[in-house]
């Protein structure tokens, strides 16, 4: 009986010449040559994945900091008489979210909005909420 796991279907036939089928008569070159192309394609995946992580993480930086200045001129804004619902329809925050980010920057967000804290004090010490 023929051994099943040898044979010329096997590729177990011609491990002593590997770059040629002696039974198929078939080069092999080729075949080698599209894979060490495939790997070399995979591994331009996890580069290209590893490029985008970076810039992801380069993007979260910048919104990181506008995020800061945005919140630093909504503070500016209050204090100088801007309501918080008017902030509230610039910048799509919720009535929520305006208001912690007001109390953060010293700001009380329930005053009227007649009332400015720059005509009678300065509140300092802004610390953004993230």
């Amino acid at each position: 009986m023929r051994d099943p796991w040898f044979g010329p279907n096997t590729g177990l036939h011609h491990l002593d010449q590997p770059d040629t089928c002696h039974t198929c008569h078939v080069d092999l070159a080729a075949v080698d040559a599209a894979v060490r192309d495939y790997r070399r394609a995979l591994s331009g995946i996890d580069a290209a994945k590893l490029a985008a992580k970076r810039r992801v993480e380069a993007a979260r930086g910048r919104a990181d900091a506008a995020r800061v200045v945005l919140h630093a001129a909504m503070v500016d804004a209050a204090q100088d008489g801007v309501r918080p619902v008017e902030l509230q329809q610039r910048t799509g925050y919720t009535k929520e979210r305006v208001r912690q980010i007001l109390r953060a920057g010293g700001v009380d967000p329930d005053w009227p909005s007649s009332y400015s804290v720059r005509a009678g004090r300065r509140v300092t010490g802004f610390q953004p909420v993230t």
